[in-house]
């Protein structure tokens, strides 16, 4: 019995594991390359962002299955939605940051970009990591 609920925290903490992980990706892709003029890593991309936008997330969700030993679909697409809204929340923070630590004035302008720039990243992500979670998930599956 202890066996068992062993095994299966395991796989719980394993799972949580790469799901942070991939949205931890997916924030790193979005936030360089909507701050590619002011980032520390020169994004030189041979493909359009906006299909690097897309790519990212549905590369990591097809790959969560595999590393995360997923073997249920509909695991592994709510694993891949939470990593998607986990992504988002983590670029909220990312671009809210100066004004959270009282070194910006919020502006409207400010507000209305970063606005812009969630709803960008929203929109690339979860079509994104569904599609990738379901195609991942059906390749997963013995």
């Amino acid at each position: 019995m202890a066996t068992e609920l062993k095994k299966k925290i395991n796989v719980a903490l394993t799972i949580i594991f790469w799901i942070l992980v991939t949205a931890v990706i997916i924030t790193a892709a979005h936030v360089t390359l909507h701050l590619s003029k002011v980032a520390a890593v020169l994004v030189n991309l041979p493909l359009p962002g906006a299909f690097a936008l897309f790519f990212v997330p549905f590369f990591c969700a097809f790959v969560l299955p595999f590393v995360a030993n997923i073997e249920e679909v509909k695991v592994t697409i709510i694993s891949a939605m939470l990593a998607g809204f986990i992504a988002i929340a983590l670029i909220a923070l990312v671009f809210y940051t100066p004004e959270l630590l009282g070194f910006a004035e919020p502006t409207p302008d400010y507000s209305a970009l970063v606005i812009k720039d969630m709803l960008v990243s929203a929109l690339g992500i979860l079509p994104g990591v569904v599609v990738g979670s379901t195609l991942g998930g059906a390749f997963a599956t013995p």
